[in-house]
């Protein structure tokens, strides 16, 4: 019994352009609601501040405490993508 010989498909081929595209647009969705999640504590800041009975200046350190956050993961996922492959990484991360 012999099995059919494997053919790569071509990169201009219509369904790995169509999974380019899907991925494509899989990243601005995602990007476009972290940006709405992180743009959300701006105008609500004076209302939250008001309902927890704190003056502005210390419920701005939110953005401070959010911002380096951010930092410390796109560190920490820049360095786990470095030191192992991809695949490897996700499992690790989300697959615990």
């Amino acid at each position: 019994m012999s099995a059919a010989p494997y053919e790569p498909q071509s990169v201009s081929s219509p369904n790995v352009q169509r999974g380019r595209l899907a991925s494509t647009m899989g990243y601005y969705a995602s990007l476009l609601s972290l940006g709405l999640a992180v743009a959300v504590l701006g105008p609500t800041l004076p209302d939250l501040a008001q309902r927890t009975h704190t003056d502005m200046r210390k419920i701005s350190i939110l953005f401070t405490t959010l911002a380096l956050g951010y930092m410390l993961g796109a560190l920490q996922g820049g360095v786990g993508m470095t030191v192992c492959p991809a695949i490897q990484f996700w499992r690790a991360e989300f697959w615990r």
